[in-house]
């Protein structure tokens, strides 16, 4: 019994996580269907939509090839989900799929970021056993 806050804890903080974790919180404010929470995704999609549209083609080019598409997205999902009669469902699927989707662009980046280092690591190991096999060349010629 004394660990049973702990483990409540990790049971709460591991529904929070994918791939449960967005219908978790999806769930939660379908139920709650509170105007704070309409009021907070309002923000949010007045913020992308502007956001999305100030990026013009002069823009730099990972806005307009990395940013833009994912901003558009968003939009996408927005323009989808004002059909949706229910607010609290029309702001559940926003939630959700959102943390979906920037769950999924971190995943990305993330691996990305990993790719690139052992590359680089990769590359240096490379250039390193090469010198070191010279200067080992170097010593077994001086010998003679």
């Amino acid at each position: 019994m004394e660990n049973l806050p702990n483990e409540i804890t990790l049971y709460l903080a591991a529904a929070f996580l994918p791939p449960f974790g967005p219908f978790v919180l999806g769930l939660i404010v379908f139920i709650i269907d509170a105007d704070w929470v309409d009021n907070l995704t309002e923000k949010i999609e007045h913020f992308v939509r502007r956001a999305a549209n100030s990026i013009t083609p002069s823009s730099h080019w990972l806005q307009r090839n990395l940013t833009r598409p994912i901003l558009s997205g968003f939009v996408w999902l927005s323009n989808w989900t004002d059909s949706f009669t229910s607010r609290g469902l029309k702001n559940a699927v926003r939630i959700c799929c959102a943390y979906w989707a920037i769950s999924l662009i971190l995943f990305f980046w993330f691996m990305a970021l990993y790719a690139l280092v052992a590359v680089l690591f990769f590359i240096v190991a490379f250039y390193v056993l090469k010198a070191m096999a010279e200067v080992n060349q170097n010593r077994r010629h001086d010998d003679y």
